[in-house]
């Protein structure tokens, strides 16, 4: 017998005794999602293994090792389902629907074609998340990403652009440090959606001393005449009352306001 028929029988042996190991059924671990089950199996490859316990899989799902390895040394096998997945984009009001096993928030913005600017927030059940993080295992994830819309304050005359994704007027304040106090005015609401550009300008209060017959009144108040002030402090002119100065007049330099009060009499 020459040297190449022998090596030949050789090649045929090993082939044969791979073969045994692979048609004699063994115990593999599946983690489908997190969770450990067992199959018995002599399928040849991954894919064939889980399609004889039951196991369809779809494209969008990922298999380690790949599906169409052969099984032969494979010691566990791991699934990751795929799973409906919708991002809702603010305030452009747009949707975008995934299909997909990836469970990390960063990889799902690459899918959608999202690009997170300096200032955006990328929200999950109401929170910030952290893009690079997994997440625990859900059947369907939904994010919001709240794009940055430019804020012009113009604060007392001082006039800065700040750039936020807050839901409202009243928590971009606060992120960006810009605090206010008694008597301050705001000409938008607080509570105002950031669903837009906006200009917002913000009138700051001074000291007000009203005097009365027999006693002093101080308020904080950003009104600009007598009248305004005077009508913050519930102490509104009736009757013959008059102010010093006028009631139509601007609120003097020194914030001192004089209240007379007139008594009608009939006799």
């Amino acid at each position: 017998m020459n040297k190449r028929k022998l090596q030949i029988i050789g090649i045929a042996l090993v082939l044969a005794s791979l073969l045994g190991l692979v048609s004699i059924p063994r115990s593999i671990p599946v983690t489908i999602n997190g969770e450990t089950q067992y199959l018995n199996t002599n399928a040849w490859t991954v894919s064939a293994a889980l399609e004889k316990d039951g196991f369809l899989l779809d494209e969008a799902d990922q298999v380690v090792p790949d599906s169409s390895s052969i099984l032969l040394g494979v010691k566990e096998i791991e699934v990751e389902l795929a799973r409906p997945v919708k991002i809702s984009i603010l305030p452009a009001n747009e949707e975008i629907d995934l299909f997909t096993a990836s469970r990390v928030p960063g990889e799902l913005l690459v899918e959608a074609g999202i690009t997170l600017g300096e200032n955006d927030q990328l929200l999950w059940n109401g929170k910030p998340v952290n893009v690079k993080e997994e997440l625990p295992y859900r059947g369907d994830y939904q994010f919001v990403v709240r794009k940055a819309v430019s804020i012009d304050v113009n604060d007392a005359g001082e006039s800065n652009r700040i750039l936020s994704s807050a839901e409202t007027l009243g928590q971009a304040f606060e992120e960006s440090g810009i605090q206010l106090g008694v008597g301050d005015r705001v000409s938008l609401d607080l509570d105002t959606v950031l669903n837009a550009d906006l200009e917002v300008q913000i009138q700051r209060a001074r000291p007000v001393v009203i005097h009365l017959k027999d006693e002093l009144i101080e308020i904080q108040t950003a009104a600009e005449t007598v009248v305004e002030a005077l009508t913050e402090a519930g102490l509104a002119l009736q009757g013959s009352d008059y102010s010093l100065p006028g009631s139509n007049a601007p609120i003097p330099e020194d914030g001192q306001i004089r209240v007379v009060r007139i008594r009608e009499e009939f006799i």
